[in-house]
């Protein structure tokens, strides 16, 4: 396949130009999505899926089904679109096992989309280029969902929805239910969370180069144990015996003051971050925390006060060269309070992304994770998140 030529099939090709020439988004019925990479990276997707929502903004009498056929996708996608209110159909076939007639318009998200026009000319091909199978297909391959270099479109981009999707920018939501927020209070009760206590969420996997020091961050949840009325929540979603660990550097003692969430799966993960116990999600720029604004966007779109969202803390680091800036991943995270480090006067500083200034904003420019110190973070959440919160 990695061969084809685009020239084998350009009448089919041509056809669906043809069709696209003639798209009315008002006139759509059934959209498909059809996403053949795979869904790795957790705050990647949770960013990219939300993204989803405008399709609908955009093609108001349409329904829309994502189809995945990368091996191991559910795992992510699964518990990203659950509840999801702008997908009617989330599922995982073949090609040969999509009826590709039931849609008007398919959206493609590959890095290599000559395949597929292989595949609607193998088995459709005559009956588009007959005009019986008006089918439209443009490209979500390098923009929309995630940009990346290595897409190589065979069919074009919708413009008209490109833009509709870049003027009409809202934050990213994650759709959790009542039902849920409940068994995640339910889970923390019985794990030894009372009702006076308050729950601090501490995330602490990434890549190395993305955490704090090893003696901040032990610093830091020894500050944080001091605190009464309060649970640390760690994520052991691998059960590596992180309790162990902790009880090692920290005392016994001290882990009256933990839960350990042990071998649970994304979704669990998701609803406990957004318990109504959680005062607190601190951690990096990863997935997690992604997913945390989310949750609280959507819950404070559907009325939740102001005074009861958590404080949402992510410290960043310095990205590598010509990837994506700290702009990038939470200019639109209003929620989160987004702390970088730059050198100003030949002094290491600590700054909310608000405070920075445009070009510092937009450059790759900051310090490693590592040169955070245990009085810049915890001057921070004093001020942010008091002792004596209620």
């Amino acid at each position: 396949m990695d061969n084809l030529s685009c020239s084998a099939y350009q009448h089919t090709l041509n056809k669906i130009l043809e069709n696209n020439e003639h798209f009315n988004p008002v006139h759509i019925k059934n959209v498909l999505i059809l996403h053949e990479e795979g869904v790795t990276f957790i705050g990647d997707w949770a960013i990219g899926f939300d993204k989803l929502k405008y399709l609908k903004e955009f093609m108001p009498n349409a329904t829309v089904a994502i189809n995945f056929t990368a091996e191991g996708t559910s795992k992510i996608s699964d518990p990203l679109l659950k509840n999801n209110p702008h997908l009617d159909a989330v599922t995982e076939r073949p090609w040969s096992d999509i009826d590709f007639e039931k849609y008007d318009l398919v959206f493609t998200y590959s890095y290599s989309e000559m395949p597929i026009l292989a595949w609607l000319h193998e088995k459709y091909g005559l009956i588009i280029q007959s005009g019986q199978y008006k089918i439209c297909v443009f490209t979500l391959s390098n923009g929309l969902i995630r940009v990346d270099p290595n897409a190589i479109p065979v069919f074009p981009v919708n413009r008209e929805f490109f833009h509709h999707a870049e003027n009409n920018v809202t934050p990213p939501y994650l759709y959790l239910s009542k039902e849920e927020q409940q068994w995640a209070d339910e889970w923390l009760r019985k794990k030894g969370l009372k009702e006076n206590e308050q729950l601090l969420i501490v995330l602490d996997r990434t890549e190395r180069n993305k955490l704090l020091s090893m003696q901040v961050h032990i610093q830091l949840l020894m500050h944080l144990l001091k605190r009464e009325n309060i649970k640390v929540l760690i994520f052991d979603e691998s059960s590596i015996g992180k309790d162990v660990f902790y009880a090692e550097v920290l005392g016994d003692k001290s882990m009256d003051k933990f839960i350990f969430s042990k071998g649970l799966g994304l979704r669990q993960a998701l609803c406990l971050l957004g318990s109504s116990y959680t005062r607190m999600v601190f951690g990096p720029c990863t997935g997690l925390m992604h997913c945390a604004s989310g949750i609280y966007n959507n819950y404070l779109s559907n009325g939740l006060e102001k005074g009861k969202l958590p404080v949402l803390i992510t410290y960043t680091g310095q990205y590598l060269p010509g990837a994506m800036t700290v702009h990038w991943w939470w200019s639109n995270a209003p929620l989160v309070n987004v702390l970088a480090l730059r050198m100003r006067n030949n002094q290491k500083t600590m700054l909310l992304l608000d405070e920075m200034e445009d070009a510092e904003k937009k450059t790759n420019s900051g310090l490693l994770c590592s040169e955070y110190t245990i009085s810049m973070l915890t001057d921070f959440i004093d001020r942010k998140l008091p002792c004596d919160f209620s």
